[in-house]
Formats: C-alpha cells, sequence, structure tokens
C-alpha cells in the first residue's frame, strides 16, 4: 500500500482513503465500529476466499460494501484484478474450479455495474484460461456466442 500512496500523493490524489481488507475485522464496513465509508480497498486473492470462524465471507464484505447495502444496482465502482491469472482455473464445472476463480466470478456478477480491469502478463495463454474474463464481452448477451462454452469451443 505504500506504493499506492505514493502514487495517490504523486497525482494529488492523497486525499483517497486506502484500506488493507486483511487488517479490518470481518463485519459490515461502512458501520461507526469499522468506519470504512469510501476509497480503495486492497485485498489477496486468499483474503478474497477466506471466511471468519462465524462464517461470514470476506466476498460478501467486499460486495456488500461496494453496492452501499442497497443491492446490485449500486457498485459502480472498479475492481481492478492484479495478477489476474490466479482466477484462470475457472472450469465450465464449478466443483472442479479454484475457489479464487469461483469468487473472481461471483464478485463480478454480484456487482454487474462495476468496472473491471485485469492486469496480468500470463493472462491468457490458452483460451480455457480466459473464462474468469467475462467483462471483456467476447461471449455472453449481444455478442456472437451465448456462453464462455461457446466461445471456447468456436
Amino acid at each position: 500500500m505504500t506504493d499506492a500512496q505514493r502514487d495517490l500523493r504523486d497525482i494529488g490524489a492523497e486525499d483517497i482513503p486506502l484500506h488493507a481488507l486483511k487488517k479490518l475485522p470481518y463485519g459490515k464496513l461502512d458501520t461507526k465500529k469499522i468506519g470504512v465509508t469510501e476509497g480503495i480497498i486492497f485485498l489477496t486473492y486468499s483474503s478474497l476466499v477466506s471466511t471468519s470462524g462465524g462464517g461470514q465471507s470476506r466476498l460478501s464484505q467486499l460486495t456488500q460494501w461496494m453496492q452501499g447495502g442497497k443491492g446490485p444496482t449500486l457498485g459502480e465502482g472498479c475492481i481492478c484484478f492484479d495478477e489476474a491469472h490466479k482466477a484462470k482455473k475457472l472450469e465450465l464445472e464449478e466443483k472442479k474450479s479454484s475457489q479464487t476463480a469461483v469468487n473472481v466470478q461471483k464478485l463480478q456478477t454480484e456487482l454487474p455495474r462495476a468496472r473491471v480491469v485485469y492486469c496480468s502478463a500470463t493472462g491468457a495463454s490458452s483460451v480455457k484460461a480466459m473464462g474468469y474474463m467475462g467483462r471483456l464481452g467476447l461471449w455472453g448477451p449481444r455478442t456472437a456466442f451465448s456462453a464462455f462454452r461457446d466461445f471456447q469451443t468456436a
């Protein structure tokens, strides 16, 4: 986060709060107790798949925060997947997928209005590895391929 703080300062945006999700308690982030009402949240892929002893997931915590507690009509922020290739194990049968890949997909599905950036030097080593990149617009409604399966087998 030190690099992010420096970069924001360099562009005159040092007033944007930065938060490391793994350092925050589980629970609703925008409560008085936790106090995260705006800013940028950083998390690792292992944080994205973690859950508390009480069963709350970081995925649901992040999704709820981005939706502002008002459902998927909000959540218009930006999700940047750095080293996105870590989600490449998204299989057509979910039970064969990695939990990271499943949660990356769920995050995008639960936040349909969020902008998504995929960053990876090896993001598409094969077509099969692109399943998590649904926001590229290569398959789905108003494309030549109705689903990833159709794109993959073309």
